[in-house]
C-alpha cells in the first residue's frame, strides 16, 4: 500500500470518527435522543488522544520535520487545544467537528499530496511504539460506531453538497430549508425531514 495510502486509510477512520461524533450531536440536539452521543463522545476523546495525537499526528509530524515540508501539518498543536477546550466544553465541539474535517481535507490536498520520499520506516517505529494492536482496534471500533449511529438512524451527509428533502437527520453546509434544524458550528448544520 505505501506510506501515502496508510496516511490516507487514517484519515478515512479519523473523518469516519469525527462524523460520528458529528451526527451523534446532530440527533441529540434534533431528536432529543442523547443515548449515541453519550457512547460516541467519551469513545472520541480517548480516540482523538490516542489515535490521532499519539499515533497518526506524530507520523506526520515526524514525516513534516524529515521532508521539511510542515504546511498544513503545523496546525496540530492548535488542533489539539480546540480538542481539550471541546472536550471540557460541549458547546465547543461543533468547532472542533469542522475543524477537523477541514484539517483532514487541507492534509489531503496541501501535504500529503506534495510530500515525496518513501517514510514507511517512520509509520513502522510509530506503530512499534503504540502498538500494533492498538492501531487495529482503534480502526475496528471505529468502523463499529460508526455503523451504530448509521443505522439507527438514517443520515443524509450533504457537506460541500445542496440540501435536499427527504427522511432522518441531514447534515450541510448550507442553511437547510426545514422548520426543525439546529447550527452545529459556523459551517455545519443539521435538520430533521418530516
Amino acid at each position: 500500500m505505501g506510506w501515502k495510502g496508510e496516511i490516507e486509510e487514517e484519515h478515512e477512520i479519523i473523518e469516519k470518527a469525527t462524523k460520528a461524533l458529528l451526527y451523534s450531536m446532530a440527533i441529540k440536539r434534533l431528536l432529543g435522543d442523547p443515548s449515541l452521543f453519550q457512547e460516541v463522545l467519551p469513545f472520541y476523546v480517548d480516540f482523538y488522544r490516542n489515535f490521532v495525537v499519539r499515533c497518526h499526528h506524530k507520523k506526520e509530524d515526524l514525516i513534516a520535520e524529515e521532508a521539511k515540508f510542515g504546511e498544513v501539518v503545523d496546525q496540530h498543536p492548535a488542533l489539539s487545544k480546540l480538542a481539550e477546550d471541546a472536550f471540557k466544553r460541549e458547546e465547543l465541539l461543533g468547532d472542533l467537528v469542522e475543524a477537523m474535517l477541514l484539517h483532514v481535507k487541507e492534509e489531503r490536498k496541501r501535504w500529503l499530496s506534495k510530500v515525496d520520499g518513501d517514510y514507511s520506516e517512520i509509520l513502522e517505529e510509530v506503530e512499534e511504539e503504540i502498538g500494533t494492536d492498538v492501531h487495529r482496534r482503534y480502526v475496528s471500533l471505529v468502523q463499529k460506531l460508526y455503523g451504530k449511529v448509521t443505522e439507527k438512524y438514517e443520515v443524509t451527509d450533504l457537506l460541500g453538497g445542496k440540501p435536499g428533502e427527504g427522511r432522518g437527520v441531514l447534515i450541510t453546509d448550507k442553511e437547510p430549508p426545514a422548520q426543525r434544524r439546529v447550527q452545529i458550528s459556523q459551517g455545519i448544520w443539521a435538520s430533521v425531514g418530516d
